[in-house]
């Protein structure tokens, strides 16, 4: 399956219909954004998967531990 999406002057993206319908993604759903070797993963964030890919994942840095915090914190 592939969508295909332009972004924003405001860096949006639409999720195609098709993409959304097949990972139920809803309204108010998060996502993360994954740069793996110069591709961008895009990922649902289930409830409790943002504190299991941050334990799994460690050690990360400065920088990324602030945003995963925020991510965290956002989530709540």
């Amino acid at each position: 399956m592939v969508g295909i999406s332009k972004i924003t002057s405001k860096g949006q993206v639409t999720i195609p219909k098709d993409i959304r319908e097949k990972f139920n993604l809803k309204k108010g759903d998060k996502i993360i954004f994954e740069d793996i070797n110069g591709t961008i993963i895009i990922k649902k964030i289930h409830k409790n998967s943002l504190n299991s890919f941050m334990n799994n994942c460690k050690p990360f840095d400065n920088d990324t531990m602030k945003i995963l915090n925020k991510l965290r914190d956002e989530w709540h």
